[in-house]
């Protein structure tokens, strides 16, 4: 059994496309439709209505458009569309394409480019059982579709985008507030000593003063003192002193 996986977003491509696809397919009279989308030089199927599983789990394997000839790669290759009338009478089908043809079982194949940036970014494809060709204005129709599933193929990867970037700026700004927080606590460690320091500074400049001070008042004491040793003093002073000293 062939497993099915697609990669989902806010939008649900997938969804989108099926929903495309079925719905030309009914407006168109098709029983059966598929969307392709290029990766890199390749082609996927990304959107199925109406065919088996057998046939989806052949055609979901990437295939390149150079090795495989049918009216999906050409179109892709034409950047247009491409009408095959009667697959069966096509001689440029290759096995590959051969083998779709018989697990799809249609006659009639259109398939139509869908164009982004000025390059094909996938393969709009519609058939029928029975050879009856579509007309020019269904054909028109499958291009607005193709138009359509190109706008919703656009919003999905500017979505993505978005999505990716934002959630790099997330990380970035995550990052920034933890260096933030390592930063701040080492800047108040060092505002906390810078702030301590200032104080200490104006706490020394009125200590210097006072020390200053002090030292100039002995030094001046000092200075009385030297030059009242030679001064002559009378008795009753003397007197005075020694009795202010005794007592």
């Amino acid at each position: 059994m062939c497993s099915r996986s697609s990669s989902r977003s806010a939008f649900d491509l997938k969804s989108v496309l099926t929903t495309l696809t079925e719905s030309a397919a009914k407006l168109c009279e098709a029983e059966k439709g598929v969307i392709f989308l290029r990766e890199n030089d390749k082609y996927q199927l990304v959107s199925n209505y109406g065919f088996s599983a057998e046939f989806e789990c052949l055609r979901r394997p990437i295939h390149s458009p150079s090795t495989v000839a049918s009216t999906t790669t050409r179109a892709a290759e034409s950047g247009g569309a491409i009408q095959v009338v009667d697959v069966l009478a096509d001689p440029t089908r290759s096995e590959l394409a051969r083998e779709y043809q018989r697990l799809g079982g249609y006659r009639t194949n259109l398939g139509v480019a869908s164009e982004a940036r000025g390059e094909t970014i996938g393969v709009f494809t519609l058939t029928r059982q029975e050879v009856r060709a579509f007309t020019q204005r269904q054909i028109d129709l499958v291009e607005t579709f193709a138009d359509q599933a190109v706008i919703a193929i656009e919003n999905v990867r500017l979505f993505d985008q978005v999505q990716e970037r934002t959630k790099e700026l997330s990380q970035s700004l995550d990052e920034l507030r933890t260096r933030r927080i390592a930063w701040c606590r080492p800047r108040s460690s060092l505002r906390s000593v810078s702030s301590t320091a200032g104080i200490a500074h104006e706490i020394k400049n009125p200590l210097n003063f006072v020390n200053n001070f002090s030292a100039l008042s002995a030094e001046l004491v000092d200075e009385l003192n030297d030059v009242l040793k030679p001064a002559a003093l009378d008795d009753k002073t003397r007197r005075r002193s020694t009795n202010s000293r005794i007592c």
